[in-house]
Parts: C-alpha cells; structure tokens; sequence
C-alpha cells in the first residue's frame, strides 16, 4: 500500500474500506499509428515473489479496502469520481493488458494523501484534489500510483509476510485470502522485521513506481517532466536533489534522492518519450475541482429490505449548544452544536438558516457581520453570506501532515497552524500560502511530550478540541498571541511579522488569555489566581486585576464583560468588568455571549433566548430546526421495541415508537433502562436542589419522575441497564486500581444483588445487559489472572498451549443478575500484534473489538476464535445467531453465526445512532442521526432474496 502525501510520500500499515463500482467510461487516447514510446519496465515479480494470480491480487484489495473505509468517510459519488476513472482509462488504454481491476475513489482525510491498495485500488483524499492544480498532475498522481498496483509491490509483500509470518506459500479463494490476512494481523508483532523490512523497502518501491508512471504517462501522451514538477512542489523538496557530500553526511533528505532519481530516468528515456503537454488548468478541470471540494453528505440512497414503518421523531431531540455569539453589529445571533451552525436574526428572535457544520470548530461573524466563518480539524473552511443565506466560499488547505492545532481569523482570511513537528505557522486561506512560520516553536521537552500526548488521547475520546496552545485573534483579525506554558508569540496578520511583546504580558498570558479589545487581553494567572489581569497589548500594562477562577475564558461580542467557566457554584458566568463583579451564572449551559445589556443563551427545553439583564428576565426565545443526533450521554429502547430514550449532556426524551410521539422531555440522564412495558428507570445526576437519584418515570401516565433514594454524585456508581454497579475501595485509604470491590443492585430497588472483591488488579469490565452478562478480563502476566487461574486446571492447560503467554488476556463471562461465572477463555494477542480495545459476552459468544478496527468473535466454550469483520460496532440477535455490525458510517452487515457468511446489508442515507433487536428476534429498530426510527422484519432482511454480494463480487462491467 503506498501513502502519498506533501511531505513525503511513504508506505504505511494501516487499516481502512468500502466498494464503488468501477465506472468504465473510456477517454483513451486515440491509438497511434507506432508506439513513439516504449511501454515502462517489466512488471512482472521475481519467480515465486508473489503467490497471487491477478485475481487473487484483486481480491487481496478488496480485503484491505474494507478495513480502510471502516476508518475513513468515502465520498459515494460516482459522477465526481469518474473523472478520476478516465484518467485511469486512458493511461491504461496505451499500457500492455492487464487483469488488475482499477478504480479510484475519493475519500475525506485531514491531509494531502493518495495511496494504492493490491489489485489497483486506489484512493485520493479530497484534499490531495484540492492541492493539485491540473489534469495534467491528476494523471502525474494516479500514474505513480498505478506503479505500485502495475509492479504487484502489495501482493509480494503480503506474500513474504504470509511466508515469514504465518508459514504459508500459497492462497485459495477469498474467504482463505481473508482468513490468512487476519491470522497475518493477529500474529504480526511476532515477527518485528516485518515493519522494519517496509520501512527499508520504501524507498525501492517509491523508485520503482516512479519509473512505471515515468513511461506510463509518455505512452499516453503526457509529459514526464511533468511528473518530476509535480512532486517537487508536493515533496516541498524546492528543485533540491542532494549529491555525494550530503548523501555522505545524511543530509540529503528522501525525498530530494526520489526527485535526483525522477530527473536521472526523465535523462535516460528516449526522445520520444521526453513530451511536452499543457498543464494549464482547463475551465471544465476548476469546476470538478471545485465540487469535489464543496462535497457534502453521504452521498447513498436508502436500500432497506424488510422495512416495516419508518417515523421521524417528533418532537426530535435538540442538541446541546456549544457555541453561541452575537454579530458584531448586534443585530444577528450564531448558535452552533455537534453538527450545526444556525444563523437567526435578533429582532425579531427568528431562524435564518442552518448549515451543516459536523464536528466543525467554533463558527464566528466576520468583522463586518456580513458572514459567518468557520473551520474544521481536516483544514476546510467554509464562508456563508448572512444577507443571501448561501455558501460564498469554501477551501480546503493542504499542509503537509496537516495540524495538530487550528485556529481561523475572525475575516477567516488567515489559519494558524501547530502541526506534527510542532512549527507555529500562518497560512492564507484562499491561496494555500505559507505567511510565517517558526520552526518547531511549541515543541514540547520529554516531561512535556507525555502530557502532550496523553491530552491528546483524551481530547479525541471525548471528541473536544485538543488545545496545547492557547491561540487567539484580535477582535479586529489584525493581531495574533499564541502562548502554552513554556513559549508566547505574537504575529501582525498583515505583516507577517513577528511583535515584540514586554512586561509580564508573555508571561501572564501562558495560563489562558482572551482578547478584549484590539489591544487589550485579559490573562489568567494559574500560579496566583488572584493576580490575573487585563493588560495592554503589546506593552504589557496591567490594566486591573480580575477575580477570575476556571480555565476557559471568551470575550463578550460587545461590551465590557468576559464570559468565564468553569466557577463554583456555576459551569458558565459572566464578569462584568465594570464591577469586576459576576453579573449571570448558569448550571448547566457552556455557550453563552453578551451584547451590552443582553444575553444570549440556551433554554433547557433547547430554545434559543436572549435574556435582558436589567430586568433579570428572559425578553424572546424561538425555537432552531432538527439538527443530526450529536454526542448522546445515554440511551435505551424496550425490549417490544416500543419505547426509546435518549439523553444528551442537558436535555433528554422518551419516546413511544409506534407513533414516534414524545411522552416524556426532561433535563438529562446519564443511564437508563425499561422494565417492561410499565416504567423508565434513569439516572438522573445532582442538580440543585434535587440531589442524584434513580428516577422512575410512568410510561403510562406521563407523569413527573419520581425520584428514588438519593446516591452520592461523588461515587462511581454507574448505571448499566437494569443494574447500578458502584466501585469502592475494600479497604480504608485505598484507591480503585487494586484491592476494589465491586457492588451490584437492580436499579428499582431492592438492595444490593452481588459484590466481590478483587483483593488484587482490579479487572476491566464490559457489561451487557440486553444478555445479561459481564465480561471482565486482566492480562495473564498480572497478579489478579494467576490467583484465578491457581486452582483450575482445564484453564492452564489452554494457557500452556499459547505460543506468548504474557500478552494474552484471561476473559470471564459473569452472570450480572448473580455474579457467578458461566465461562471462561483467553485471547491470544499475537505478542501484542492487536490491541482489546472493548468487548461483550452474549450466550457462547464473546465479541471483542480491536485496535484495528475489527469485531472478534470467540465461542467460550472451546476458546477458540470463530471469525472477525471488520467494523466496531455491533449487536447479536437474542438467539445469538445473527451478527450486525456497522460496516460503514449508514451501513449494517447481518452476519451468520458461526458460519459468518453474511446474510444481509441496510444502507442508510444517515449515519447510524442505534439499533437494537426486540426480544423475540423477529424485528429491529435503527434510529438514524437524522432522528428517524425504522422498523424491520428481520426475516426479510436476511431472507436468500436480500443477500448481498461481497466486495469481491461487486464489480460492473
């Protein structure tokens, strides 16, 4: 698999995939009259190099693909990708036959990348389009990466891999390729030359593909010269090609060595093949260009067998708003949550518009509040007029490995940019140009790097934004400070030049800033609270101190007040300045602006409302449109599939599917299970007055919950299903990580059902409550595992015949209503080859998920793995026959257990929120992030009629 991107194009192990059908839409260059050209080098391996005939090869891509586009969103339309496609065409029109099946595919990736899967494959990151500035380098891009596929580089190195690895010489059909690439994946780490033999082929295989495009692109009347061009400007290697002093001294980079390489054969091919071509971009090439860029959505029609009833919820859920801001002339309001932007005019209080905005950064007017601009982690900035309601602009940057740290200008003419090898960099938006840089400014020391990396973790499992510097931009766009712990610049946007920053402005601002004026910025100050301040900008001068407390700080759209949080006794508050006194406080909302005297806010029930500070009353509100299902705290759905609840991090709802009819709103509940037909028992966290308690709501009556015995908002306990589990440490002053006990009660009452100590490591537990179980685990090598494995012997003998015993994991299946186990087994990580990243036990199934991006399926019973997809998410039907799992974002496999054929597919037009069979097995629901619940007959989605082909299969002549 090749890896192409600005920086360097390289090889990488990965995992990702999906299926497009080939477009075989021919613009073949017209067959000459002789071959002017000679066709590129031989393509065929070295004798007994690859052990897999074309098919196989295709095969071998289809395998990988899967895995590639569970990780990665693909762009599903074919009109976009076509073009692409006859490129493809046309160089292979004029190449000697092949049986290699290609095909391109757009992707979304946060950097510039193209890489190639076995078989011909291959995949073009929206962004890779947006950096190339011509056919011409469209066809440089895919020719390279053809090379790969053309040269057989993936099947031969799979094939030393399945030698070296697993001791295997030869392949069968697809289910034995795909059997063997997963035994490959669980015992890689055994060998440890595997990685290091790719890193040290890279550059061969680079070269190799390099000289296949080289003729390729001649044949079918490009220009080599071309080629070499092109990757001068995407390797950033600046026409640079290194000679004997600096190979000798390893200065000569990768890169400069592949371009040395590129112009020694451009030199050596013969006259003929040395063409000139046109790269100048042709009109029809700048508008696909264009749409490529703006593509939004999925891009899939709804294929849905077995569908019964199909109801958008109503009223649907409202998301929490995380963003809110006034316009700069006051006379517009901008609410943002997970996935939207909402624009409403302020007087009267009404919604404009809503854009689609997932996952986006904080949208923001621009200083004229004409627009509203905004940005997302993968580099695309979007422009939308206020006054027209339609999107002005949209770009997406190409920077070289793209950016750990973002942050745009409010004009959103200009980003700053941290990225991996943590350079401090301003970029033009609109032109993809570099305006400043400081090379490795926000690097972080050893001490560093662990905190560096482990807020990273955390900040992608929470799905926040990862801040290790503080970034900010004057009100006006005009000046921007940077500042983590250890370093502080400032850059004149207009500039481009560095500022000179004095007094204890540097310093100060390190803890957190915002500015609040042009040239004002109030600053915390983390080692004395007290002394935090508003100082001037550039020179430093305090101002006046502020009683800040909390981490995170905003200026007001207009007037002399921050917005600070959190406090206290409040998750929001807004510091008047004027009396340096707190002039609002909120619970339980983050986002909220003033405009002089003027709040904007959101209510609980999910309006948007502008509260009036003079008289401390609420003076409009409105309601905002359905927005995507975001983060969701909680959610449960009856076993007759008749009732669903839902909680996000404010507010949360219940629901009687059948009419898609909301019975219950309230605030929201961090766990929840129906006992039957009869009630909803939720968890339902302190909120003054109302301390935390297990709440029961009466489906019947729809009545106000009723709230159970108060718990400690302090404790572990947590809510799974019908079971409340609370972690304590068994002995005084200790902690959880050893020495834990666990108790279990049934949330409607009735005391405790279970404990037990683990008087050693305290286990890792996944609970299933649909099945009743409780999978806990530990690895072998820990203390806790071999006290459990003392006294049974059945067990050891299994673990005895594990080749690495200490990076094993012992699994027990738990009984939630008892604790008392009903089985147990290990799972063999291969040396670490995989990591258990979660897991269930449903009957003789354990279903694991791992590092990879793959479901795992064990039987308890004799230990051994059964199967493995590739997907994360799934359920099991109650008979524990049939496997769902989420093969893509909007698209379920049903799978036979245990033979694992798959026996169905739904596409959905919507990501997947839930879905749940009912208790009999006989229907599911999926409730989709557009707020839509369908029903099915399952029957009929995995009845002979709707068996789906395998990607294998899928291939239009």
């Amino acid at each position: 698999m090749c890896y192409m991107s600005a920086k360097v194009m390289n090889r990488r192990r990965t995992s990702l995939i999906l299926v497009l059908p080939l477009l075989v839409v021919c613009l073949a260059a017209p067959v000459r009259a002789q071959q002017k050209c000679p066709p590129p080098p031989a393509l065929t391996a070295p004798e007994n190099a690859n052990v897999f005939t074309p098919q196989q090869e295709v095969e071998l891509g289809d395998i990988e693909a899967e895995q590639i586009e569970r990780n990665t969103r693909v762009i599903h339309d074919d009109d976009l990708s076509a073009r692409l496609n006859r490129i493809v065409d046309r160089i292979l029109a004029n190449l000697p036959p092949t049986q290699l099946h290609f095909r391109v595919t757009l992707i979304d990736l946060p950097v510039v990348n193209a890489f190639t899967l076995p078989g011909g494959r291959i995949y073009v990151a929206r962004k890779m389009v947006a950096f190339v500035r011509s056919d011409e380098e469209l066809a440089d891009l895919l020719a390279h990466e053809m090379g790969h596929a053309l040269s057989h580089q993936g099947a031969i190195d799979m094939t030393r891999n399945f030698r070296d690895v697993l001791g295997v010489t030869s392949v069968g059909d697809r289910k034995d390729i795909f059997e063997k690439f997963n035994r490959f994946m669980d015992n890689v780490a055994r060998d440890p030359k595997v990685l290091q033999r790719a890193r040290s082929e890279e550059e061969p295989h680079q070269y190799q593909a390099d000289l296949v495009a080289l003729y390729a692109l001649a044949n079918a009347d490009y220009s080599p010269q071309s080629f070499a061009d092109f990757f001068d400007r995407l390797g950033q290697t600046r026409g640079k090609t290194g000679g004997l002093m600096s190979d000798i001294f390893g200065l000569t980079t990768p890169n400069e060595k592949r371009l040395r390489e590129m112009r020694k054969a451009i030199d050596a091919m013969p006259a003929a093949c040395r063409i000139q071509s046109a790269s100048t971009p042709s009109e029809e090439f700048l508008s696909w260009q264009s749409d490529v860029i703006a593509y939004s959505g999925l891009g899939r029609k709804d294929v849905l067998p077995g569908l019964l009833d199909k109801k958008a919820l109503d009223p649907a859920l409202r998301n929490d708003i995380t963003n809110i801001r006034f316009s700069p002339d006051g006379k517009f309001v901008l609410a943002q949550d997970d996935s939207s932007v909402f624009v409403l005019s302020r007087d009267p209080l009404r919604l404009l518009f809503r854009v689609d905005a997932d996952g986006a950064h904080a949208a923001q007017f621009t200083p004229d509040s004409q627009s509203v601009v905004f940005d997302t982690p993968g580099l695309r900035v979007e422009e939308w007029s206020v006054a027209d309601q339609e999107r002005t602009g949209v770009h997406e940057l190409a920077i070289a490995g793209g950016c750990v740290q973002s942050k745009l200008s409010p004009d959103g003419k200009t980003l700053v940019c941290i990225d991996p090898e943590f350079d401090f960099s301003l970029y033009h938006v609109s032109q993809g140009t570099q305006l400043f840089t400081k090379k490795s400014y926000f690097k972080p020391d050893m001490y560093d790097l662990w905190t560096f990396e482990w807020q990273l973790i955390l900040s992608r499992e929470l799905g926040i934004d990862f801040e290790w510097v503080h970034l900010g931009f004057s009100p006006d766009g005009q000046f921007l400070l940077a500042a983590n712990p250890e370093s502080t610049i400032a850059v004149n946007t207009s500039t481009h030049e560095q500022v000179s920053l004095h007094g204890s402005l540097p310093e100060m601002v390190r803890g957190g800033f915002a500015f609040t004026a042009p040239d004002e910025v109030a600053a915390i100050d983390r080692s004395e609270i007290k002394n935090s301040a508003i100082l001037k900008f550039p020179s430093g001068q305090v101002v006046k101190r502020l009683p800040l407390g909390g981490d995170r700080m905003s200026p007001a759209a207009h007037g002399s007040y921050l917005i600070v949080g959190p406090l206290k006794d409040y998750v929001t508050g807004v510091l008047d300045l004027s009396t340096n006194k707190f002039a609002f406080g909120t619970k339980d909302n983050f986002a909220v602006d003033a405009y002089d005297r003027t709040l904007a806010v959101q209510a609980r029930n999910g309006e948007i409302a502008l509260y009036n500070l003079d008289k401390q009353s609420v003076e409009s509100h409105t309601s905002i449109s359905l927005s995507p299902l975001g983060h969701l705290r909680a959610t449960a759905v009856s076993t007759d599939l008749k009732w669903l609840a839902l909680s996000g991090n404010t507010r949360g709802a219940v629901w009687d599917v059948s009419t898609a009819k909301r019975l219950y709103y309230t605030r929201s509940f961090h766990g929840a299970y129906f006992d039957g037909d009869t009630a909803l028992f939720a968890d339902y966290p302190k909120l003054d007055p109302q301390a935390r308690s297990i709440a029961r709501l009466d489906l019947a009556s729809g009545r106000n919950p009723e709230p159970g015995p108060a718990l400690d908002d302090r404790s572990t306990a947590r809510q799974f299903g019908q079971y409340l589990v609370s972690r304590k440490p068994a002995a005084k002053g200790g902690g959880y990580a050893r020495n834990v006990t666990i108790e279990v009660s049934d949330v409607r009452g009735g005391g405790t059902l279970w404990s037990r100590t683990f008087s050693k490591e305290a286990p890792e537990m996944t609970w299933y409550p649909a099945f009743g179980t409780l999978l806990i685990g530990w690895q072998v090598d820990l203390d806790a595992a071999k006290d459990e494995l003392k006294s049974r012997p059945a067990l050891q003998a299994r673990l005895a015949a594990i080749r690495d015993r200490k990076t094993a994991w012992l699994l027990e299946v738990l009984n939630t209503q008892t604790g008392r186990e009903t089985g147990a087994l290990f799972v063999d990580t291969g040396k670490g080859s995989f990591r258990i990243e979660n897991g269930y036990a449903a009957g003789d199934w354990v279903v694991i998920v791992d590092n990879e991006g793959r479901t795992l399926i064990y039987s308890v019973a004799s230990g051994e793995q059964k199967g493995a997809v590739f997907g994360t998410r799934s359920e099991l039907s109650p008979a524990g026959d049939i496997l769902t799992v989420e093969s893509q974002p909007g698209q379920l496999d049903l799978y036979d257990l245990p033979s694992m054929q798959k026996r169905g597919q739904l596409v959905f037009s919507s990501p997947i929120s839930i879905w749940q069979f009912s208790n009999d097995g006989k229907r599911m629901l999926v409730l989709t992030k557009g707020q839509t619940a369908y029903t099915f007959d399952a029957s009929r989605i995995i009845s002979a009629s709707t068996i789906q082909p395998t990607t294998a299969d899928k291939v239009t002549p």
